[in-house]
């Protein structure tokens, strides 16, 4: 439920935008913008099997434009080639992108609308359990990648292994090549689960949780108003939440019972007992 409230909070702390819908807007955009994402990047943006773009980050954003009448031009690749596209404005904007200061140099964001976390993800057979175990290791990362870009300004190690997705990152490892992955949890942990990848854990790697929002290229103010504008919209209408509970409530579900499942077995079961204790002594007193 912590994104349900996410949203609402970086909202209010926004700077406020001036009243406005679709047919009132200061701004306007009368061409088609050019938007991209990552081909593979469950559940936020991936190519499904009817070869569509889909996700949560492509549902928001349709939603959006909806919203606001903008029309686009949607289109799924390589991370690491789109992001470059957009820091060089061959593109309007991403579909999502954490939030950095280096990156901020380099595009805008709009207010974000979640909050990511990496974590290290070793075999288990490794007794990995902290970064500066990691420091002159082989370490596997998406090109391009926030993870890529952590490695490379902390010169952590510069045996960097830099691959396409994070899937394949994971595959590497569990075959027993490199050390360590540095990936998002959320996604890590997806992909595990879908793919039945037995031999991978996730260590707490205690790296600050980063921003996700959508981002625009550097000179494109108008679009960055309307994402804005849009999002306001949508939390303010409930399809946020509706959008990210269709993404991510059955995720959360089964985070919470994982989490306090000794707790809630503890709690059943003393439940049982003292129903069955009462059923014996009821027994007992009316036998009396």
């Amino acid at each position: 439920m912590f994104s349900f409230f996410l949203l609402t909070a970086l909202l209010i702390a926004a700077p406020p935008l001036r009243a406005g819908t679709q047919t009132d807007s200061t701004f306007h955009i009368d061409k088609t913008i050019n938007i991209k994402g990552d081909y593979y990047y469950p559940p936020f943006e991936f190519i499904n099997e009817n070869g569509q773009p889909d996700g949560f980050n492509v549902e928001l954003f349709k939603r959006l434009a909806e919203e606001l009448g903008i029309q686009y031009k949607l289109e799924l690749g390589p991370w690491h080639q789109v992001r470059e596209e957009l820091e060089n404005g061959e593109i309007d904007a991403l579909l999502g992108l954490m939030v950095s200061e280096e990156r901020s140099k380099k595009v805008k964001f709009s207010i974000p609308h979640s909050v990511m976390t990496h974590g290290i993800f070793t075999r288990e057979d490794q007794n990995i359990k902290n970064l500066e175990q990691l420091r002159n290791k082989e370490i596997i990362v998406q090109k391009k990648d926030l993870m890529h870009d952590f490695l490379i300004n902390t010169g952590l190690t510069d045996k960097i292994i830099a691959v396409e997705n994070q899937h394949r990152a994971l595959n590497l490892l569990s075959s027993g090549k490199h050390e360590a992955a540095l990936i998002g949890n959320f996604q890590g942990a997806h992909l595990i689960n879908k793919h039945n990848i037995k031999n991978i854990i996730i260590q707490n790697s205690k790296i600050e949780p980063k921003k996700y929002a959508m981002a625009v290229s550097k000179d494109n103010d108008e679009l960055l108003w309307l994402l804005n504008m849009g999002l306001y919209q949508l939390k303010a209408s409930g399809e946020y939440d509706e959008i990210y509970e269709k993404w991510f409530g059955v995720y959360e579900k089964k985070s919470f019972f994982k989490r306090f499942r000794l707790p809630i077995i503890v709690t059943i079961s003393g439940l049982a007992f003292l129903i069955i204790m009462v059923i014996f002594l009821r027994h007992r007193i009316k036998k009396a």
